[in-house]
């Protein structure tokens, strides 16, 4: 059994710089992404009804296929804020620190982006966090959530369209790496 170790960079965005993206405008978009993310989950179920994991799945996103179209724009965030736990405490060798269901908060967001946000930004490749500086890099955050989008997007020799908006909503476009080690 050996370490596998790869290299990624990103742009990574705080959350709440996201969830400011929901707006009164978008609320009822984006409340029909959180039940059609749900239907999937259940669907997952239902595909492997003895799978523990799909189980938990369909639990973990159970409160977003609940809630009411009067819902509150601060409260809808808040609910999506919830969805999003930092699992593991980070130390100096820590490759256990992540969020809780990543693909699948992941496949949401992305869903709640494409479909429900009217701002274009870069491709969502994961919601992540990091546990150790010494192995994932000095630069990440660590324990806390970040959304990470492609920095290929966001740049073409200067900031792109793209980047520009992501800039602007984030108040940066810094380009992060890090370091994955799974033993």
């Amino acid at each position: 059994m050996g370490t596998d170790i790869s290299s990624h960079s990103g742009i990574l965005v705080e959350v709440p710089s996201v969830l400011k993206l929901i707006n009164s405008k978008n609320k009822r978009s984006v409340i029909a992404c959180c039940a059609e993310h749900y239907a999937t989950c259940v669907a997952d179920l239902k595909k492997y009804p003895n799978c523990e994991w799909r189980a938990s799945v369909e639990e973990w996103f159970r409160p977003l296929s609940e809630i009411p179209s009067v819902v509150s724009v601060t409260t809808l965030r808040e609910l999506l804020d919830r969805r999003i736990a930092v699992i593991g405490e980070p130390s100096k060798y820590d490759v256990d620190t992540h969020v809780k269901f990543s693909e699948e908060l992941t496949d949401l967001w992305r869903l709640i982006l494409d479909d429900a946000i009217e701002t274009e930004l870069p491709h969502l490749v994961s919601i992540d966090a990091w546990g150790s500086a010494r192995l994932n890099g000095w630069d990440v955050p660590l324990g806390e959530a970040r959304f990470v989008f492609d920095d290929d997007d966001c740049y073409e020799r200067k900031l792109s369209v793209k980047g520009k908006a992501l800039q602007k909503l984030a108040g940066h476009c810094n380009i992060t790496e890090w370091t994955h080690y799974s033993v």
